[in-house]
């Protein structure tokens, strides 16, 4: 980008170059440093793949367009493992081009750049999904080259030779990690990005005390379950203040290869400051949703350490299992992405057990069913509670994101729970005589419906 920049100020070999290049360039050259920060896994298959997947998002900007590849394996015990393989952008050209002829050049390297990865390959692959933010691109794919003009027939023909539409999915743009190769980002920010590494998931344990040794247990548990972790952020307390520093004279005791195995492998702790748990909104909010809702079902109850415990690891089955995205855009397709599926590459699902009233009298329950009325009263309160955050009105008296086409949404019916309500994407909008919205279509697996705008819940789309 620096050089077409150079280039459209027609600037000579001996020429100083503007003011606003030489500081493009001063901060690109300053945030290499943190590349060595950086670490890429070489291994990035399992020992006992049964399915390996190729994922390709493309995305593009008015600057550049790109594309990323991630390989996603599933071994016999469940376990996934994804990995980013390559990613490939190219400038923007000089002469004018609009967005969706951008996305859908950036669809176009992604679908080169996926056949290179597949013939560089030596192990089988299973499935190829691609993913792209823009609908007028998805829409192209899914039209025939001959009604479309010469641009975009030929590129849309090239695609449709070496995919399916079945192939091709929806991806919000802030879910899309190719966003991060079309708009640039810098290394010291590539190395803390979550959209390029990451997603969120929840895991709880249960500890007898906040004392340091019973925080390091845990510790031990999560890590011999979900593997050791490279960081860990944590809140500025004595218990894990305590723990880390117990950890650091774990290693300062012990031989010279114990302590070299483990500075290469360690866990790098970051403590958030004294007081602020603002910095950590990323965990807190996750654990205001266990404590909010666990603290109005238990209530009073007193429970033992296997109860207690089991009651927390269920909860963190549900938490897990909240939808984050759409995974296709057909409107038939009520599956959704949910932090479970980077997990153990598919949906939780628990052994069924009979419905228990909340008026049954707990003191007569058997234990077992006193765990199950608590797991139960908790999954209804947090799929109510949560569809209702996902219904918020504000009574036009502060500007709020509306529904727009596209949007998925659940629709509201009381005579059904809420996981039974339909799930459809939005059409078209009605606005009323002061253009606000107030009738919505909305099309579904069972049709076209028209449904008032409070009767409808937008699923988050971030």
């Amino acid at each position: 980008m620096i050089i077409q920049k150079i280039w459209i100020y027609k600037c000579g070999w001996d020429d100083i170059v503007p003011a606003d290049i030489q500081k493009s360039f001063l901060d690109f050259v300053k945030s290499l440093s943190h590349l060595n920060k950086t670490s890429i896994p070489r291994w990035v298959s399992s020992d006992a793949a049964v399915d390996i997947q190729l994922h390709t998002f493309s995305d593009s900007s008015e600057r550049a367009y790109g594309a990323c590849v991630y390989v996603r394996t599933v071994d016999r015990e469940g376990q996934v493992c994804v990995r980013l393989l390559t990613s490939k952008n190219k400038i923007s050209p000089l002469k004018a081009a609009t967005i969706p002829r951008l996305e859908l050049c950036g669809a176009l390297l992604g679908t080169r750049l996926a056949s290179k990865v597949q013939s560089s390959l030596t192990i089988p692959i299973n499935n190829c999904f691609y993913w792209c933010d823009s609908t007028i691109v998805l829409a192209w794919l899914s039209t025939s080259p001959s009604v479309l003009k010469q641009f975009v027939r030929n590129r849309v023909g090239e695609i449709q030779d070496v995919t399916c539409n079945q192939q091709w999915s929806y991806v919000p743009s802030k879910q899309n990690p190719a966003d991060l190769v079309s708009r640039g980002v810098g290394a010291d920010q590539l190395n803390v990005s979550s959209l390029w590494w990451s997603v969120k998931a929840v895991h709880l344990e249960l500890v007898t005390d906040l004392s340091k040794e019973a925080f390091l247990a845990a510790l031990a548990r999560f890590t011999a379950r979900r593997g050791k972790p490279r960081c860990i952020h944590a809140d500025n307390s004595t218990t894990f203040v305590g723990g880390f520093n117990e950890l650091n004279s774990f290693l300062s005791n012990n031989s010279d290869a114990i302590q070299s195995s483990m500075n290469e492998q360690g866990i790098d702790f970051k403590f958030i400051p004294p007081y602020s748990p603002h910095f950590g909104g990323l965990w807190e909010s996750a654990v205001k949703s266990v404590k909010h809702h666990l603290r109005r079902t238990l209530g009073l109850a007193h429970l033992t350490y296997e109860e207690m415990t089991t009651c927390l690891i269920q909860i963190e089955a549900i938490l897990n299992s909240r939808p984050l995205v759409p995974i296709s855009s057909d409107p038939s397709d009520l599956s959704c992405l949910t932090p479970a599926h980077f997990l153990i590459g598919r949906p939780l699902l628990s052994v069924p057990h009979n419905v228990i009233d909340d008026n049954a009298n707990i003191s007569r329950l058997q234990r077992f069913q006193r765990v199950e009325a608590l797991k139960q009263h908790f999954w209804r309160r947090f799929s109510n509670e949560y569809v209702c955050s996902l219904q918020q009105r504000s009574k036009w008296r502060s500007s709020r994101g509306q529904l727009q086409e596209g949007d998925l949404v659940l629709l509201k019916d009381a005579s059904q729970p809420p996981l039974l309500w339909l799930m459809g994407r939005v059409t078209a909008i009605e606005p009323s005589s002061d253009g606000l919205a107030r009738i919505v279509q909305v099309n579904t697996r069972k049709g076209l419906l028209r449904r008032a705008y409070q009767n409808l819940c937008l699923l988050p789309k971030n």
